[in-house]
């Protein structure tokens, strides 16, 4: 589980099915916080971003609360 204390660079990825999110920011040192995800199955490959915050804190408990495929990918639609 991705928490505010152990976040880093090799921590911040969430798999669920076929959802793979990830926790980013906009640059590298500055900039909003935001989850992006990559959808994939058989038969389609889809992407979005979404949560967008400038705060990690807020971006990770949103990541947390999800517990389904194309949380953020449905967001497109």
């Amino acid at each position: 589980m991705i928490t505010l204390q152990n976040f880093s660079a090799n921590n911040r990825d969430r798999k669920i099915g076929n959802s793979l999110y990830r926790i980013c920011r906009e640059n590298d040192d500055k900039g909003k916080w935001y989850i992006h995800e990559i959808y994939h199955d058989a038969r389609e490959w889809v992407g979005n971003n979404a949560h967008y915050s400038n705060e990690l804190k807020e971006v990770i408990e949103q990541l947390k609360s999800f517990t389904k495929e194309k949380e953020v990918v449905s967001l497109r639609f």
